[in-house]
This record gives C-alpha cells, structure tokens and sequence, in this order.
C-alpha cells in the first residue's frame, strides 16, 4: 500500500503557484499525493484534493470546524507526512495533527512564507503572534524558514528541534531575463508604453498588507519630478476598486497602470525600470526576486523579508514603512543618476540569482529525503 502524504494551504491557488514540483517529488517516489485546501483547482501530481474551509481571518469561529474537518480527515487517511503552508491554515493543521503525531507517526513539516512578528515591526503583532507561533512550534517535526531573521530567532528561541532555512519558494529563471535596449523596446511597444518612459513596477494583490494606498499618494509628487513616469500596478484584490478611486480622486488615474491579474508579468518586468514595493510585512517578496531578475533595481520598506533581498545602496534602497520623503529621495537618486542605475540592476541580478527555483526545490528535496527516510 502506498503511503500518503498531505499538502495543505488555506486556498488551492497557493498550492497551484508554489508547490507542483513538492507534489511531483512525492509522486515520482510513490507516494499517494492528497492535498487539503479551500477550493477544487485540478492540481497535477495530485491523486486527491480535500475540501477544508479555511478562512484567513484568525479570528473566526469557523476554525472550530476546519478543526473538525481536519482531525477526520487524518484519522481517515492515515497520512504518513503532512506539509502545511500559509498561517491559520497551518497553524490549524498542526493543532489538529499534533495528536496523530503521538499516536501513529505522522510527520509534520511546517514553512513559514514570514512571520507576522519581525524586527521593527509592530508590537502587537509580538505579544499575540509571537507566543502563538513559539507554542505551536512543540506541534512540528520540521520548521521551515524563507528568511535569516526569521531562522535565527526559531531555531534559537522556538521548541521545534528542526530549523530549516530555504532561499524563499524560488523563481524560474527562465521566465524572467534582462534585456538590450532593442528588446525593452519591442516590448514597450507591446504595451503602448512610450520609449522614453520612466517606468515603475510594484506587482501585488490589493490587500491592506501591499499597502498600494502608499504608492498612491506619493504619484503626483514623483510625477512632478518625472513627467515622464509611469507606475504598473498588476494584481486584483478586494482593495483594487478602493486604490483605483484613490487614483481617480488624487488626478494621478492618467499615469497609473492597473492591469488586473495578467499571466505573463515577465513581459512587464521587461518593460520596467525599477522596483518597488510599499508592504507593511513579507517572508521574502517573490515580486522582488522577479523584478531583480529582471535587471531592475528595487526600492521597498524595511523588513525582515525585503532585507533578505536587497543590500541598502547595493542593488536598491530601504526606508522605513509610510515614509513618503525619504521613498521619492531614493526613486530620484536611482532615476537621475546612470551610473548608479547601471551598477545596481547588475547586482539586482546577481542577488535575484540566489532565489533560482533549481536552489529552492534542491533545498526542499533534502529535507523530504530526511523524512521519508528516501
């Protein structure tokens, strides 16, 4: 009989974009493949996909449930490995799989896409996430980390004996490439962008956490400095109308690109000329390692996820969440000075080439061969 292993994540499009080369590993080795998630995507690789009900808010009472779903699910299936991802999702497998630990084996990996709780970051988020994940942290065979920061403080104040750290979830090279001048432009044209445009690129979901409303409202200043910017603002959420309001009431709407969701952001990247990124919190910031894949140089705020990336003044700059003066200093210094521009999309490429896909997977395939003892 072939052992099981289980993939959960609060929605199917996260297994979808992240995790097919995880559930072709376990395929490929004989595995009875299950994921459980929030949504029916047909996934490949995959022999069967549970419906869970997971909603993000970790505030809600239908948690109850998802626990009850959850403990079903294993005491049915009888899973040998469990590797969850994303925050409540993970946190409510691990909680419901903890007594299944005990009792019959099961192994539990666990990846942190950055903790909600970092240096500088806010005080609240420390006094309840922090002591929530660090007793969740007893629940785990193998804890899994995207960033330094995050690495050192589990494996030096977490209960979980097993600390992994992983270059992020890792980013096809061959998607994302640095073109000549012919090229941007031929691309440019594509997209009905002028040729001598300066062009900005912040690719994230409308959420309160990409906090866009930043971006925004530093439009008109920047375009008064730059008459020829242009901001692109690919991506959808439920903040998306809001932002685009925002646009409209601030007279910026003219000069700013919201494309919705598009598949071929790389096309986009090429288009670019730099970077940036206004999140209130991120593990990593895969945007980031595509945009620095792209040759581009990246201005985003201060935190644990986005120090991984960027080596302030090296291949871009940080500042400090909100704060409009010193992001339009740092967009100006890196559009008015070339020499500058040039020595630092070279080491955006160089630092994006740690995060190649290859690195990552290899990462993740030692860890699976320590527990499936393969």
């Amino acid at each position: 009989m072939k052992k099981k292993v289980l993939f959960v994540a609060s929605i199917d499009k996260h297994i979808s974009r992240f995790h097919i080369p995880s559930l072709k590993w376990f395929s490929d080795r004989g595995f009875e493949v299950h994921v459980a998630c929030n949504g029916y995507a047909e996934l490949p690789y995959c022999d069967k996909v549970h419906q869970i009900d997971f909603v993000r808010s970790p505030y809600s009472v239908k948690h109850f449930r998802v626990i009850s779903q959850l403990k079903k699910l294993f005491a049915k299936e009888n899973f040998y490995l469990v590797h969850c991802h994303t925050t409540v999702a993970s946190l409510l497998t691990r909680i419901s799989g903890n007594s299944f630990r005990k009792s019959k084996g099961l192994k539990v990996l666990h990846t942190s896409h950055g903790f909600h709780f970092f240096k500088g970051g806010p005080m609240l988020n420390w006094l309840v996430f922090y002591p929530i994940e660090k007793i969740a942290s007893r629940f785990q065979d193998c804890l899994i980390t995207i960033n330094t920061e995050d690495y050192n403080l589990a494996r030096d104040h977490f209960y979980c004996k097993d600390v992994r750290l992983i270059p992020g979830m890792g980013v096809n090279r061959e998607r994302f490439k640095v073109l000549n001048s012919q090229g941007k432009l031929r691309e440019r044209e594509s997209w009905d962008i002028d040729p001598d445009a300066k062009v900005m690129i912040y690719v994230a979901e409308f959420i309160h956490r990409k906090n866009h409303r930043f971006i925004i409202e530093s439009a008109a200043e920047l375009k008064a400095k730059f008459p020829e910017l242009i901001i692109i603002l690919p991506g959808r959420g439920k903040l998306l109308a809001e932002m685009k309001d925002l646009a409209e009431k601030l007279n910026v709407i003219f000069f700013i690109r919201f494309t919705g969701f598009i598949n071929n952001v790389e096309s986009l990247m090429a288009c670019s000329n730099l970077g940036v990124s206004s999140s209130r919190q991120e593990g990593l910031g895969l945007h980031i390692v595509e945009a620095m894949m792209s040759g581009l140089p990246v201005i985003a705020t201060d935190n644990s996820g986005h120090r991984e990336l960027i080596r302030h003044g090296v291949n871009g700059f940080l500042y400090q969440l909100n704060d409009k003066r010193t992001f339009i200093d740092f967009v100006s210094k890196v559009f008015s000075d070339p020499e500058m521009y040039s020595s630092m999309s070279k080491e955006a490429l160089q630092q994006a080439l740690r995060f190649e896909m290859k690195l990552s997977n290899a990462h993740l395939d030692e860890i699976y061969a320590d527990y499936t003892e393969a």
